[in-house]
């Protein structure tokens, strides 16, 4: 008689015995596996003697075990839910026993069956399926984790003074991830002493994060407590306060802050921690907790400038990861370029625009005064580019036509495509050449270099699937990873490439770089220059060699490397578009674009890079060009339409600012200068046949016009030197 399981517990005596009369009794012994991950297999399966196990491959196609079975257990009944659908799993028998199968191609046509018998049995069966669904859902996922639990991201903001602007972009990044991202965030205010982002949230509680840490030093706090000392601001924004007394700031250890971050990591999508200014314990410990935090530089202030390179040098001093740190030029004009500065420590990566500030005036965060400000409108650019954060929109990009699948070219082991099953009932999959192997494994960079990095990764996984055992099919996958901002499964699968092949001096590298392993860069720069020199005549090398002293900011190193390898191979693209980066790196934007004018074709990546080039060094007709080619490849690259949405903002000013110039002229047209203002306008927008016209008016109007005459003469020069490389 067919066990009456948890699936059948709702069935009557006579649906269960149309059950069994489909059931079929099979011996089984210790070893076996009854079916595979990606099988062709539907039947259902109930262990009435013996044990089995269920598992799934992780990400290096190890087999991680998510359930044990005994007598009286079911599995395979997924499959219930989609006949069509390869098996998610694995099944394996661990003691000898005996199992009752129901068979797919009887137990399908039964539960479809008019009858109400069937239906009934259809609906009962698919009501308990739910359940178990639900159950295996969770201890599958809880199982594939690398962490035991899924923990919400910190962000820690700080400043070497006050003036900075550490404190807006704290509670504008929180309120807009809260409002705008639907994402629950907690504002962690630790300025302990003057508690700014307290006040200007409006928020008056005597609980505070001291009073948190003294609860949690007890080790009686649950999270029901812990939540107590939260001040809710808005739906999903959270306040964790600074003390209401400063005497009461020295009361929070270094120690407690560790402890307070963990905790509300399980509670919250984002912890905000709004640091106090200089350095000290607390700061360093909050830096240290943080999964990345943006250093604010006051760009007006000379002794905040100064300040900061101190700041940096004590965090060269800890060996602190720099690519865990991110320096914000603030308080930017318009004509601001990062290398006008004196040389840092660490590199500017972004710039926040000046703007008249009332919030200290109003008593209320700038987010809360005035969302749509020109600060407010460049701290979501940030959020798009950084934090990849998607804000609602109602105008989705057209998406891109789906790349052909590749991973299914494979040459089968026997020669002839057939798979032999083992008398244990694992069979053998498919082998893949080592000449296919790599064919694929540059479709795979090409994906990754076009920014296709959700197809990247199906068809990566897809292709691990054939082979476990290549160490550079590992090390792309981990770039891949990288890329995809998932960089905890980076890891994992970096390792296994380096347990593959410990001289994967690539490899090596990236992980090093991910982990904040200086040292570990280091030889892996090492094993790779001894490897170009054993290997001299390898390009592919010598740009490896290149990307990995990028890597490690050193990018002088990085340009020789390249330069050597375009010296053994002049048309490779790789090294070529590498070469301009590097050079970009360096603040000679106008050099790297000289670089990419060399490829016979930019492709995606080229006119990206291009247009990013062009906007640094203020060509931004030019800039809007080359992003609007990239776009017609591929619209999702990147950040290429938040880009093109900030440029058209731009050329719609000026538009503006031209028609305005021609309603003075048309009142005025005897005024040389407004025709000499105007062909500025034209020459920013790229117009150089309407420049030059103006340009013509004016000195026809004023014959010793000399600014005049040599922007006349530079546009002709630039005319024919295009003209010429048409040519």
């Amino acid at each position: 008689m067919i066990p009456k399981i948890s699936l059948f517990k709702d069935l009557s005596e006579s649906e269960l015995e149309a059950l069994q009369d489909i059931a079929i009794k099979v011996e089984v012994r210790r070893g076996e596996t009854l079916f595979n991950e990606g099988d062709q297999n539907w039947d259902l399966y109930i262990i009435e003697s013996g044990e089995a196990e269920i598992s799934v491959s992780d990400l290096t196609g190890t087999q991680k075990v998510i359930s044990r079975l005994r007598e009286g257990d079911f599995f395979g009944e997924m499959s219930l839910l989609d006949r069509t659908a390869p098996r998610s799993t694995t099944a394996r028998v661990t003691r000898s026993g005996s199992l009752i199968r129901l068979p797919a191609d009887k137990l399908g046509p039964l539960l479809d069956d008019p009858t109400p018998m069937s239906r009934s049995i259809h609906i009962k069966i698919m009501q308990a399926l739910g359940r178990r669904l639900r159950e295996v859902t969770q201890r599958a996922a809880a199982v594939l984790k690398s962490t035991e639990d899924v923990r919400g991201r910190t962000l820690t903001f700080v400043s070497a003074g006050n003036g900075c602007g550490k404190t807006t972009l704290a509670t504008t990044i929180a309120h807009m991830l809260a409002r705008e991202c639907r994402r629950k965030v907690l504002f962690l205010d630790l300025d302990l002493h003057y508690a700014d982002g307290t006040f200007l949230m409006g928020v008056y509680n005597q609980k505070s994060i001291v009073t948190l840490a003294r609860d949690i030093r007890s080790l009686q706090t649950n999270t029901e407590q812990v939540q107590s000392h939260f001040t809710n601001v808005h739906d999903d924004l959270w306040i964790l306060a600074a003390p209401n007394s400063i005497a009461d700031a020295e009361q929070l250890h270094v120690e407690d802050l560790a402890s307070i971050v963990g905790y509300c990591q399980k509670l919250f999508d984002y912890v905000i921690i709004d640091a106090n200014e200089g350095i000290n314990p607390t700061v360093l410990s909050a830096i240290e907790s943080a999964e990345h935090t943006f250093f604010m530089l006051n760009t007006q202030d000379i002794l905040s400038i100064k300040n900061a390179v101190r700041f940096f040098q004590l965090l060269t001093t800890i060996k602190f990861p720099e690519n865990r740190i991110s320096v914000m030029a603030n308080k930017s004009r318009d004509d601001f370029k990062p290398e006008h500065l004196p040389k840092t420590r660490l590199r500017i990566v972004g710039c926040l625009p000046e703007f008249v500030d009332n919030s200290r005036k109003e008593g209320k965060t700038l987010y809360q005064i005035e969302p749509q400000n020109r600060f407010c409108i460049a701290v979501r650019g940030l959020i798009r580019s950084f934090l990849k954060e998607d804000f609602p929109t109602g105008n989705l990009q057209k998406a891109a036509p789906p790349r052909p699948n590749f991973a299914f070219k494979v040459e089968h082991a026997n020669g002839n495509g057939s798979l032999k099953n083992h008398q244990n009932g694992d069979i053998l999959f498919p082998k893949i050449s080592p000449e296919t192997l790599s064919i694929l494994i540059n479709e795979l960079k090409l994906l990754l270099e076009e920014g296709m990095l959700p197809e990247a990764e199906t068809e990566a996984r897809k292709l691990l699937k054939f082979c476990h055992d290549s160490s550079e099919l590992y090390q792309v996958f981990g770039e891949i990873l990288v890329c995809r901002e998932t960089s905890d499964e980076a890891i994992i699968v970096f390792r296994k490439s380096l347990e593959l092949n410990p001289k994967n001096a690539l490899t090596m590298g990236m992980l090093g770089h991910i982990l904040g392993d200086h040292d570990q860069l280091s030889r892996a720069i090492q094993l790779m220059n001894e490897q170009c020199q054993g290997a001299s005549r390898f390009a592919d090398r010598w740009n490896d060699l290149g990307r990995l002293y990028g890597l490690a900011g050193n990018y002088d190193s990085a340009q020789k490397a390249f330069r050597k390898a375009l010296e053994l191979n002049p048309r490779f693209c790789d090294a070529q578009i590498n070469l301009a980066v590097s050079l970009g790196e360096t603040g000679n934007p106008a050099q790297a674009l000289k670089e990419l004018e060399k490829l016979e074709n930019k492709g995606l990546r080229g006119h990206y890079l291009a247009g990013c080039f062009h906007q640094l060094q203020g060509s931004f007709a030019e800039a809007f060009a080359e992003f609007q080619k990239a776009t017609i490849i591929r619209a999702e690259y990147h950040d290429l339409s938040s880009r093109l949405e900030h440029l058209s903002a731009y050329f719609s000013q000026m538009e503006s600012l031209v028609q305005m110039h021609r309603g003075y002229l048309a009142r005025h047209p005897d005024f040389p200068d407004l025709h000499f203002k105007l062909a500025e306008l034209y020459i920013q927008m790229a117009k150089d046949d309407e420049a030059l016209s103006e340009l013509q008016e004016a000195i026809r109007l004023k014959p010793n016009y000399e600014e005049a005459k040599q922007k006349t003469l530079q546009l002709k020069k630039k005319k024919q030197t295009m003209t010429s490389s048409r040519c």
